[in-house]
């Protein structure tokens, strides 16, 4: 689908399936970019791993990408991202 980085030609019944599940779910997708996420032998790579999250969390998470160097032992490349937390409030006394 072209919302995790396909082109608009590769639209596939399973994806749109897929954001439908999602969007009746309330969750938002978090992927960025067009890296895929997993590699095939001869150098083709798709984007299969997706991250979905609450509208509440997708708001915390920042610096998703996909970790395209480092040997994984699989087809599939880290999903690296970081979480923006609140400051803990200070307890009164």
């Amino acid at each position: 689908s072209e919302e995790w980085g396909c082109s608009s030609r590769q639209r596939h019944p399973r994806g749109e399936a897929v954001i439908g599940w999602a969007a009746g779910l309330g969750l938002l997708l978090v992927n960025s970019g067009s890296t895929g996420t997993s590699v095939r032998p001869g150098g083709g790579s798709s984007v299969n791993d997706l991250t979905w999250a609450s509208l509440s969390a997708a708001r915390t998470i920042s610096e998703w990408r996909v970790e395209a160097e480092g040997e994984t032992l699989s087809d599939h490349r880290y999903i690296v991202w970081a979480l923006r937390l609140p400051k803990p409030r200070q307890a009164r006394r």
